[in-house]
């Protein structure tokens, strides 16, 4: 579920290492991660609302720079079911399965600090592999 960018190269700028990541939240089939207005030629506009449900799967989708965070952000505009979530999943969390967003699944990174963020190695989901 990661952007399809290349980490060997973009644009003739060869990525770092990945320091961060954002948490990405999909919600179970048939909901939606934010309110949809669909404009149709000569009608008025269907809205439909927000429903995204209690269940998500979690994914970390690493990012190193400012262009990995815009790939990252655009290739997130085509899912409607997808949303970013401040935080990553607390350390042990199942990430196999559905969770529920709360602050017990999903903590906070603490701010500020030298070097950049923590949260790519002081949280992670815990897979069979683990």
């Amino acid at each position: 579920m990661a952007p399809t960018i290349s980490d060997a190269d973009v644009g003739g700028v060869p990525f770092a290492p990945h320091s961060d990541a954002l948490t990405v939240l999909k919600c179970a089939p048939g909901f939606f991660a934010s309110k949809q207005i669909i404009a149709r030629d000569g009608e008025e506009p269907e809205i439909r609302g927000f429903n995204a449900g209690m269940w998500f799967q979690q994914h970390q989708w690493p990012v190193s720079n400012i262009v990995g965070l815009w790939s990252a952000l655009t290739a997130l505009e085509t899912m409607p079911n997808c949303l970013v979530i401040r935080g990553a999943p607390a350390q042990g969390l199942d990430c196999s399965r559905a969770q529920r967003r709360n602050k017990a699944n999903y903590r906070t990174p603490a701010r500020g600090g030298s070097g950049g963020s923590s949260m790519s190695t002081s949280y992670g989901c815990q897979t069979d592999s683990d």
